[in-house]
């Protein structure tokens, strides 16, 4: 994690003109399952039972802090990563209810859920455009014998 953050710092001014990035970078332990996570935007790691990493606001390289945080992966669980875009284009609600309480009761495998997200997105709009943010949801499980990532 020190050589990612260093390098980032040596290219702060190459980044510059081409306006403010979002960056998550994860290092996760297969020995304890624990992750050190550095969120430099509006990304978000969630659970089942809420959030997990919220989200804080920064931009790389105008406004930023290289301060990691600790999460731990549990057995039998799922993370949920939901990417600034997401956010932009949800407004903080998907199917007219705040987006954490409609994450917390429709949770399901991977890649139903991630259908699920992305038609409740895409409702919102003319189902002919693209969304006018680029999202990205990502859904990591930890079973009881390996990480899997859909």
């Amino acid at each position: 994690m020190t050589k990612v953050i260093s390098n980032l710092e040596s290219k702060k001014d190459d980044f510059s003109e081409y306006g403010d990035a979002s960056i998550l970078i994860a290092r996760i332990k297969l020995s304890d399952l624990s992750a050190e996570v550095l969120n430099i935007g509006d990304h978000e790691l969630l659970n089942k039972d809420g959030v997990v990493l919220a989200r804080n606001g920064s931009a790389f390289p105008s406004n930023y802090n290289t301060s990691t945080q600790e999460v731990q992966l549990n057995k039998g669980e799922g993370l949920l990563l939901l990417s600034p875009g997401f956010f932009k284009n949800i407004e903080d609600k998907i199917d007219g209810e705040e987006y954490l309480t409609f994450v917390k009761k429709n949770w399901a495998a991977p890649v139903e859920f991630i259908s699920e997200l992305t038609f409740q997105t895409k409702k919102g709009y003319n189902e002919n455009d693209f969304l006018p943010n680029d999202q990205t949801i990502l859904m990591i499980e930890v079973d009881k014998n390996a990480i899997s990532k859909i």
